[in-house]
């Protein structure tokens, strides 16, 4: 914290390093500083409390990938892993990161809105709990102060009983996608709470899908 803050908005935080480097590369971006946190292993984990699933900011894709926990209680989170880019990105790449670079062509962002997940923000001033519509600003722009970081992730577990459905469309496997959707039915099948669609700036929650009634086939 005490490094960013030193820097203000001139540093960038180094998790995986799957979305930053690209930006580097190309000479989109011009940090001051880079500030590597990826010795911080009290961020990595996947935890299953009563009614959530907590997944720290430095939880390698790959480990998402291939968790117990997510396949039986987030299947939705698993199956939108599984489309993250290539193996090499999945290995490296962080749910953190993902989420923190705010690219509405990534998986990890329309799972968070879709499944109203808490984005847990840590500052010099505290903590702070966000929701994916206050946390997503616009492309690659989040509510982050300079000097926060996020540091969880934390997933409701809908009943085991609940639908849920993500698909997406790309030019080639591993690209981003050109257009995507996912989406969580209720417990009872009778009402989709939350569809979402990302093809401009940001995630795009859809209230006219989360109030849709699904009828029961003839």
């Amino acid at each position: 914290m005490d490094l960013l803050r030193r820097y203000g908005g001139d540093a960038k935080v180094l998790a995986g390093g799957q979305s930053l480097m690209p930006l580097l590369n190309f000479r989109l971006s011009y940090p001051a500083a880079l500030v590597d946190i990826n010795r911080i292993t009290a961020l990595s984990y996947i935890q299953h409390e009563v009614g959530q699933l907590r997944i720290g900011a430095l939880t390698r894709q790959r480990t998402i990938e291939f968790s117990a926990l997510v396949r039986e209680h987030l299947p939705l989170l698993y199956e939108a892993t599984t489309l993250v880019g290539h193996l090499p990105i999945r290995t490296r790449g962080t749910i953190g990161g993902s989420l923190a670079h705010a690219d509405p062509a990534a998986e990890y962002p329309a799972v968070a809105t879709a499944m109203e997940a808490e984005l847990v923000v840590q500052g010099s001033k505290g903590q702070r709990i966000l929701r994916p519509e206050e946390f997503f600003v616009s492309y690659l722009t989040t509510a982050l102060a300079p000097d926060e970081v996020l540091v969880e992730v934390r997933f409701p577990t809908p009943p085991p009983t609940s639908g849920w459905a993500f698909a997406e469309f790309a030019r080639r496997h591993g690209d981003f996608a050109l257009v995507g959707i996912a989406a969580l039915l209720d417990s009872e099948g009778e009402r989709c709470r939350r569809a979402l669609s990302w093809s401009s700036l940001t995630v795009i929650s859809t209230p006219q899908l989360n109030s849709a009634v699904i009828s029961p086939a003839s």
